[in-house]
């Protein structure tokens, strides 16, 4: 999975998360929702993967970070 993430760019989401900026500016709202558009990528992802015996493990997360 770790190659899978790495070739789509979202290895970095899944491995550290993503912070919710304090006084955000605009160009840290943008980053904000990219990093979450990712992040929601690397779940589904992950929820993809996992067999139905062993899904409800991650199926409480919110991200991928958590799965």
């Amino acid at each position: 999975m770790k190659t899978y993430f790495m070739s789509q760019d979202l290895w970095d989401i899944v491995d550290s998360g993503f912070n919710n900026p304090e006084n955000p500016t605009m160009e840290k709202l943008r980053q904000l929702k990219k990093d979450q558009q990712k992040d929601a990528r690397a779940l589904y992802a992950l929820q993809q993967a996992f067999h139905d015996t062993t899904f409800p493990r991650i199926m409480g997360a919110t991200t991928a970070k958590e799965a």
